[in-house]
């Protein structure tokens, strides 16, 4: 009895052990939409990246973790020329009652409206995820040179709306790439890729331009109808 209740102890011990070096155990699930949207500020209109991140932390509850930086790439080779770093927490809301949606905004909040969408932006903070829980939040991202870290080529790209739409345009099979920092976990590299089809990636975009938003599945999710275009242009 006592040998087995030695076995037990030292077995628990060394699970208790290995858990503590792991530490936290953070899943973040791939992307299942994107969208872009136009936010006028006082030097002209922006466009912007909101990706919903879902994240779980598999570890015990005593193993908890903190997202420390979240970067966001668009690119369409094997290597992204700039990334973006993330700048606050967004909401996405259809509706056709754009403006009693936005007079309506949380204490705290920023509302921005477009035509039949508007967005509840919450400035950037710490996303903690305690042990054995999930998180999920829309990231957003704003696309500017002012917010482009790598080549100055590839970022003076997204000085305006506009240019940031056309800079869109001439990228053949866009992907969307999502790295996220732990602070004990490290990087989580996840990835959202846009249609293939020129003709329809066009099409989205022009409503976008027209309308001032977007809202897309990702690839993957290719079978649902993307919302934010006519149903007639996924013919």
């Amino acid at each position: 009895m006592a040998l087995i209740a030695l076995l037990v102890s030292g077995t628990a011990f060394f699970i208790n052990g290995a858990m503590f070096v792991r530490g936290s155990d953070m899943v973040v699930l791939q992307p299942e939409r994107w969208v872009l949207y136009r936010d006028a500020g006082p030097f002209g209109a922006d466009l912007y990246l909101s990706v919903p991140v879902d994240i779980v932390n598999a570890a015990g509850a005593d193993y908890g973790d903190v997202i420390v930086r979240a970067e966001a790439q668009i690119f369409s080779g094997r290597k992204a020329p700039g990334v973006f770093p993330y700048t606050g927490l967004g909401e996405p809301v259809m509706t056709a009652r754009v403006e009693e949606g936005v007079a309506a905004c949380p204490q705290g909040a920023r509302c921005i409206a477009n035509t039949g969408f508007y967005v509840i932006d919450r400035p950037a903070k710490l996303l903690d995820v305690p042990g054995g829980g999930s998180r999920s939040e829309y990231v957003t991202f704003q696309l500017t040179p002012e917010n482009c870290l790598g080549s100055k080529i590839y970022c003076e790209q997204f000085d305006g709306f506009d240019s940031a739409v056309a800079a869109l345009r001439q990228e053949s099979e866009p992907v969307i790439r999502l790295v996220i920092r732990f602070q004990f976990d490290g990087d989580h590299t996840v990835e959202c890729r846009l249609t293939k089809d020129a003709r329809l990636r066009g099409q989205i975009l022009d409503y976008l331009q027209t309308k001032g938003w977007t809202m897309q599945p990702c690839l993957k999710q290719a079978v649902q109808r993307p919302m934010g275009i006519p149903p007639s242009l996924n013919n």
